[in-house]
């Protein structure tokens, strides 16, 4: 069994000065040691301990649990309603009521689905109480229930296109082959075999072009209306009593 030896090149800018390079760069393992140095900070904090700036605040790290109104459907780029099915109260006592029941919740979600992602990415924007009195969010994330970021329901692969692809690519392929076949077995009546080879061969192509587009489609992801989410405070939010 051979073990892999660490191989030392000089460095970009130095001369002979040995710099550690991967073996296996997909291991990651150089991003990983990056993460770990960026990671360590001083000993002490930048900012002093602070006091509240109000009584009736929603501090960093709250949840706030909502339903979906609209649903999602990742195919293009929307936005997004949710309603608030807790009621949210101050941070320090936890008797005040800050955020009814029945808030809405407006946010929007990205379209963009990479391969294998299952799970929707939703920012919320913007909360509105019953009393018509309203919150600029910035962009606080949506998770599960379980505070998982992003929202996962149905996941639509579009197999049913592919396989449809694939299925109309290999008759195309084996009329190409049946034409070469028929070619090589008569050697008269050329300008029709070269007809029947050119056709079958650029339907071959157009059926390949089809299989290679529905490889490229990108996964539906949709997340229906009714959908428990809970949105993570991330800023604290100074409100008043509702009444």
């Amino acid at each position: 069994m051979t073990v892999p030896v660490p191989v030392y090149l000089p460095a970009a800018g130095s001369e002979g000065t040995p710099a550690l390079q991967e073996v296996e760069p997909a291991n990651g393992q150089g991003a990983k040691r990056q993460f770990l140095s960026q990671a360590r900070s001083d000993d002490y904090l930048a900012s002093p301990l602070r006091a509240p700036i109000s009584p009736w605040e929603v501090k960093a790290g709250s949840i706030i649990s909502a339903a979906m109104i609209t649903a999602i459907n990742s195919d293009l780029p929307g936005e997004v309603i949710a309603q608030v099915t807790r009621p949210v109260y101050d941070h320090v006592t936890g008797r005040t009521l800050l955020i009814p029941q029945g808030s809405r919740l407006i946010g929007v979600y990205d379209s963009q689905v990479a391969y294998g992602q299952q799970r929707a990415l939703v920012a919320w924007t913007r909360l509105i109480m019953p009393d018509g009195h309203s919150i600029n969010l910035g962009s606080m994330t949506g998770a599960d229930l379980s505070g998982a970021s992003g929202l996962q329901d149905q996941v639509d692969g579009h197999f049913g296109q592919l396989a449809r692809g694939i299925m109309l690519s290999t008759v195309f392929s084996a009329g190409v082959a049946s034409a070469q076949d028929a070619s090589n077995r008569s050697s008269g009546q050329m300008v029709i075999n070269s007809a029947a080879s050119g056709a079958a061969s650029s339907a071959q192509q157009v059926g390949q072009q089809i299989t290679q587009r529905d490889l490229n489609r990108q996964p539906t992801l949709k997340i229906r209306a009714g959908a428990p989410l809970t949105v993570l405070v991330n800023k604290d939010m100074v409100l008043e009593p509702y009444r």
